[in-house]
């Protein structure tokens, strides 16, 4: 397939990309191309409750029959387990986190104090870094809420995305305008390769910016040993020590995800090492866990 123009991510910037080809260029034959990873995308946001307006994002996953599920992370049930005790803590987490919500609420930046307790810790964690993938020091709150405005206009409703699909096709144009992330950019000679390379003066660049980090890690089981629940929360006494997972509607899978210095840390782990961190959590708070039979 050849076309005048290529575009490389269908994130804000290559939408924006295209919508100024399409409204005050003279080009029309354009193609944008995007790379969906396995369950690690949301739809933030797919229709507005009172206008029923939807989200084009929404609208373009629903047209390419991409799989997911919907979720609202306000109203979702969210399990809180201890696994120093064994015990589900979801009562008093709910209370706690009520009272940390309205700590940052005053302050619009961070909470009011370190967090003490384990508990504590863990609730910050998924307030926190696994909203923006970094501590409430490094990101602020009242900036990073004003800036989900897609939320604003399309309700909480969110798609998760968890269509394993790929493919491999070759493109052609006689352009190529790239849009995909600093973080896609400083591994580039890993998953964007560009002939001729690009100058040094450019690529010195991309060492001077940090991208926030996500892990996913998604791990396959023989059965399902857990309550049906949006998430589950592990309290560990290690902050950010694989202390979010998700179920996957259906199927015996957990999603876990971990961000920042711990995602760098566990990125540079072999699969048997991760397990034999997280499967002992597992199974402080669930009496049956069986070994994994897959991990990603």
């Amino acid at each position: 397939m050849s076309h005048q123009v290529i575009i490389v991510g269908a994130g804000i910037a290559g939408i924006a990309a295209a919508h100024t080809l399409a409204t005050r260029g003279s080009v029309s034959d354009f193609l944008i191309l995007e790379v969906f990873e396995a369950g690690a995308n949301w739809v933030h946001g797919t229709i507005h409750p009172e206008t029923l307006k939807e989200n084009p994002i929404s609208a373009l996953v629903r047209a390419a029959n991409i799989r997911g599920h919907n979720s609202n992370s306000d109203d979702s049930e969210t399990l809180v387990k201890d696994t120093a005790t064994g015990k589900d803590v979801t009562l008093p987490a709910k209370v706690r986190g009520e009272e940390l919500e309205a700590a940052a609420e005053q302050l619009h930046d961070k909470l009011c104090q370190q967090p003490l307790s384990a508990l504590d810790r863990t609730l910050e964690y998924f307030e926190w870094d696994f909203q923006y993938a970094e501590m409430p020091e490094i990101t602020s709150a009242y900036h990073n809420v004003l800036e989900e405005f897609t939320e604003v206009d399309f309700g909480e409703m969110e798609f998760f995305v968890n269509d394993p699909s790929n493919c491999v096709e070759v493109y052609q144009a006689a352009q190529v305008v790239v849009t995909v992330s600093i973080g896609v950019l400083q591994r580039s000679s890993e998953l964007l390769k560009f002939s001729p390379a690009l100058p040094t003066w450019k690529t010195e660049q991309f060492t001077q910016f940090q991208m926030a980090l996500y892990c996913k890690i998604f791990v396959a089981f023989p059965r399902a040993f857990w309550e049906q629940a949006e998430y589950l929360l592990l309290v560990t006494e290690e902050r950010g020590q694989y202390p979010v997972w998700q179920p996957v509607p259906g199927r015996p899978i957990l999603i876990a995800t971990v961000t920042g210095e711990k995602a760098r840390r566990v990125e540079q782990l072999d699969d048997s090492e991760v397990v034999a961190e997280f499967l002992p959590l597992l199974r402080a708070v669930y009496s049956d866990v069986p070994q994994p039979t897959a991990v990603h």
